[in-house]
């Protein structure tokens, strides 16, 4: 499925896919990692306008 949704993305003309995933999230990191992907040195910065919960 992965590879399926790579192919369609590339003949939309997109030539990089980014993934954002979780420090901890161990699954993902092992999965993503098997089929091709490699991590890269980011740093995402984000900030809550009003309480994230209502």
């Amino acid at each position: 499925m992965v590879r399926y949704a790579e192919n369609w993305l590339a003949g939309q003309g997109v030539r990089k896919v980014e993934l954002m995933i979780r420090d901890d999230n161990n699954p993902f990191r092992t999965f993503y990692k098997r089929v091709g992907y490699e991590i890269e040195p980011r740093i995402v910065m984000s900030r809550w306008l009003k309480d994230h919960d209502t």
